[in-house]
């Protein structure tokens, strides 16, 4: 460990300009409040959050999050400092958001799949002050699993915890034990919108996960863009099964809820049937998704028409969505459906509109407002109309840059337009559709997954000689990983999965299926060509078992 390996990053906005963020302000995209300025004189009642029994209000969520805030200060958490959060879509992960939120720190929320290695690299990198974890989470003991990671927080909160007093908890601020908020000692706080307040991991081309700083001006404006494409309104009720430590899961499950009054219905763990008896019960109007819930939805024997009579909106996105699914999800549930397409560094970029049925389910939609998107090639030349080329992107709610500043050398134009890494093509309304990517990455259900980091890892597998990982196609979770590997020897699917598994992978990077060969295909130069490994598997994906 070097010297500056033992301090936290400065987090410098380094692509917050000047002049994009006075054309943001003077176009109304952001308003230089900060995300913790609630107010909740004129609706202290409403109900912003149901997590099973618990009903979360608004002024609950003003007078807990100060509770919290002011333990975590107590503690020695200040403005600037990074904690992380690695908590389910349980009604505490909204008020531990804006009590870190209202310190002036900045919270790192963490999946609640990721494992010691993953979790060692985004600590090395933030080394935040203290952490958020329930002491178990669906039988994994999440909190001994965090404590294991390299340079694990000093500080650890565990919610839920099977015995509150023998260890460090938020439980009693949690459950409003504490003394009057107004009694509470003040905190610095955020000093204006444009300070760093989120820091979301995800997984680039290279196996070090990429932190992407988000601002409150940032993030406000995707609340209130997506509001306003959507339609939404405080009588609006949201089905959340996606994690609230995801992007989507934040926005959606968090900052809307808050700001807007909107009602979340939150999901901790997917199942078909609970989702369905949520969608009747709480009259959900709203729900947020990839394909493989709407299957799920759609395919449970529990399911009628009538479960679904108070929907008005799916939207679907984070990974491949074809017109088929906005077809039937049109048909079955009787509502607007439709395809979005974003980033975590550019949360929502483009969504279906609702007066455009046909484009909505065979294109990713028109950019939100004042959003632009340009398709370009490799010299940044601007491309004809439904020609493919890179996506590229200017919009409020773009973020301001990464934790490691060398990553953002690649990411953006000369002239500071973001490039996605995704190809695509637009029509001559606006419309956009992505066709690929540019970069080396798998999406299984909405999560973005590394395939050189589970190569770095498998090439150490003794008996290998060269192995290339590679999405194949599934009409649920839009794709998994498949491993082809270079070997003589006789391996097993069975003995990677368990290789990796030793390693801390995640359960989702997991490959499921392994083509073993003698000679992986490579070109002149002897790089391997990974586009005839994606196109083999996909050929005998479809010719399905052999006979």
């Amino acid at each position: 460990m070097t010297e500056d390996d033992s301090v936290p990053p400065r987090l410098v906005p380094t692509y917050l300009d000047d002049h994009q963020a006075a054309h943001w302000r003077a176009v109304g995209a952001w308003t230089d409040r900060v995300l913790t300025e609630l107010d909740v004189a004129e609706s202290p009642d409403a109900v912003i959050v149901v997590d099973r029994d618990r009903r979360l209000t608004a002024a609950e969520l003003r007078s807990l999050s100060t509770a919290v805030a002011a333990r975590l200060r107590a503690d020695g958490v200040s403005a600037g400092d990074a904690v992380a959060m690695q908590v389910p879509n349980w009604w505490e992960a909204v008020v531990v958001t804006f009590a870190v939120m209202s310190l002036g720190a900045v919270l790192v929320p963490l999946l609640p799949g990721l494992r010691e290695r993953e979790l060692g690299q985004i600590f090395r990198e933030m080394r935040p002050v203290a952490a958020v974890v329930p002491e178990t989470f669906r039988a994994s003991p999440l909190a001994a699993r965090l404590s294991k990671a390299e340079y694990a927080p000093p500080l650890v909160y565990l919610l839920r915890p099977a015995s509150p007093g023998s260890v460090r908890s938020l439980a009693a601020e949690l459950a409003g034990e504490t003394a009057d908020i107004d009694a509470l000692p003040g905190a610095e706080g955020p000093r204006d919108a444009d300070e760093p307040c989120v820091v979301l991991y995800t997984s680039g081309t290279s196996s070090m996960p990429k932190g992407v700083i988000h601002t409150h001006n940032t993030l406000r404006a995707e609340v209130e863009g997506l509001a306003a494409a959507h339609r939404m309104t405080s009588e609006d009720v949201i089905l959340l099964p996606m994690p609230v430590t995801h992007v989507g899961g934040l926005v959606y499950g968090v900052l809307i809820p808050a700001l807007t009054r909107t009602r979340c219905v939150f999901l901790d763990v997917w199942e078909p049937a609970a989702a369905i008896e949520l969608l009747r019960r709480e009259q959900v109007t709203v729900c947020i998704g990839m394909p493989v819930f709407l299957r799920g939805i759609l395919d449970d024997p529990t399911f009628t028409a009538d479960a679904a009579r108070y929907l008005r909106l799916f939207s679907m996105g984070g990974t491949r969505v074809t017109p088929a699914d906005v077809e039937e999800a049109a048909a079955r549930l009787g509502c607007w459906c439709k395809r979005s397409y974003g980033l975590t560094e550019a949360p929502t970029l483009t969504t279906g509109p609702f007066w455009d049925t046909k484009r909505r389910a065979d294109t990713d939609g028109l950019p939100i407002s004042p959003s632009r998107v340009r398709i370009v090639d490799a010299e940044f030349r601007d491309l004809p109309v439904l020609t493919e080329g890179e996506i590229i992107c200017v919009a409020p709610e773009l973020f301001v840059g990464y934790v490691d500043p060398h990553h953002n050398i690649e990411a953006f134009t000369p002239d500071r337009w973001f490039r996605t890494g995704d190809v695509g093509r637009v029509d001559a309304v606006g419309f956009l559709s992505v066709t690929g990517r540019l970069k080396d990455i798998i999406i299984r259900g909405g999560e973005n997954i590394s395939a050189k980091e589970v190569e770095d890892l498998l090439i150490t597998l003794p008996g290998l000689t060269d192995v290339a990982v590679v999405a194949m196609p599934d009409p649920v979770l839009g794709e998994r990983v498949c491993a082809f590997v270079e070997s003589d020897g006789d391996l097993r699917l069975e003995d990677i999965v368990q290789f990796l598994r030793e390693h801390s992978v995640a359960s989702y990077k997991l490959p499921e299926r392994l083509e073993q060969r003698l000679a992986l295909p490579r070109n002149s130069a002897g790089k391997l060509r990974k586009d005839l490994m994606r196109a083999e598997v996909t050929a005998l994906i479809e010719a399905g078992p052999a006979n």
